[in-house]
């Protein structure tokens, strides 16, 4: 059987109205798994060329200092970490923290490093909230022209990249996550567990988001529920709203933001949660080169042995792949 198969049977399954029935719940439970490791086999097999081509490749840049927001480990970063909440744009959280460095990008791809902790949610303590970063263009050679530092501060940041699931599997993924929340507790933990497998999109546009993390708990609540780059407060589902909705139906068709034309520029933004990538290509850390005029890949992470020479030519598609 192929992935194409598998993701058909599941999303039919799921339509069909009985998946949650008590006489359907290990028949559901196999259907999910069958497409799961057909999903995790094609994840694994995925390229950088085919997913650049595809419109599937992201890119992040981080800077090289200044990654930490709030006290994180006992120690205090220097800077306040803040977030909005309701019309204060930022608001004080002297107890919460928001990582987005190397580090704390790897302990996202880590599935122990979610879920709870003796109560307490370990995506909050540890500060792994979503990040956001840009979706590539197929149809601009050079990746010095899409990405979203300026050119003399380029060589003082890491650039990620990192591919996504075909929007097919993207979109099941968001309706079996759903779906999920109706089913039997049997189901929901597995689905719990995929979704600290898959690294998926929560909100993408062809513009500048202007992301940033709001604090969407209700009203005089002592939890905060941080949600990146949403600009409304959900509905009582806890569905996005007005310009969120939009952007959450376009994560899931992401490629329509993507540019076309010969003069295409890229100034599209995406929220993206990471999670484990199947194998060792990706994500692919790197570091600009102005002399080399390449993206040079850390020298002993795993993803490096995969790319010939180690380095990303700013002509992406002269990349060469083992």
């Amino acid at each position: 059987m192929s992935l194409s198969f598998d993701r058909a049977a599941l999303k039919y399954h799921l339509l069909g109205g009985t998946a949650f029935n008590n006489d359907q719940q290990a028949l559901t439970l196999r259907i999910i798994n069958k497409w799961w490791g057909a999903y995790k086999l094609w994840e694994g097999q995925d390229r950088f060329l085919p997913a650049f081509n595809e419109g599937r490749m992201t890119v992040r840049q981080i800077p090289l200092e200044g990654t930490t927001y709030g006290e994180y480990m006992g120690q205090d970063s220097g800077i306040a970490f803040g977030a909005r909440r309701g019309d204060v744009e930022r608001a004080p959280y002297p107890q919460e923290r928001y990582r987005v460095g190397i580090d704390a990008l790897k302990e996202r791809m880590d599935p122990a490093n979610f879920g709870m902790d003796g109560g307490e949610r370990l995506k909050y303590k540890r500060g792994l909230h979503d990040l956001s970063a840009s979706l590539c263009v197929p149809t601009i050679p050079l990746l010095t022209k899409q990405v979203r530092w300026k050119w003399d501060k380029i060589d003082k940041c890491y650039t990620i990249f990192m591919p996504l699931a075909q929007p097919e599997d993207m979109a099941l993924f968001d309706l079996l996550n759903r779906m999920a929340k109706q089913a039997p507790q049997d189901i929901r933990t597995r689905v719990a567990e995929l979704r600290r497998q898959f690294t998926r999109l929560k909100l993408a546009d062809s513009v500048d988001i202007g992301a940033g993390l709001h604090d969407i708990s209700p009203k005089g609540s002592t939890d905060p529920k941080f949600r990146y780059g949403m600009k409304n407060v959900p509905d009582w589902k806890g569905a996005p709203t007005g310009v969120d909705a939009i952007r959450a139906q376009k994560a899931l068709d992401y490629t329509s933001i993507l540019p076309t034309g010969p003069k295409a520029s890229n100034i599209n933004e995406i929220v993206i949660a990471y999670r484990q990538h199947e194998g060792v290509r990706f994500p692919l850390f790197t570091k600009f080169n102005k002399e080399a005029n390449a993206f040079l890949c850390f020298p002993d992470e795993p993803s490096s042995q995969t790319i010939v020479g180690k380095d990303i030519p700013d002509n992406w598609a002269r990349t060469v792949e083992v």
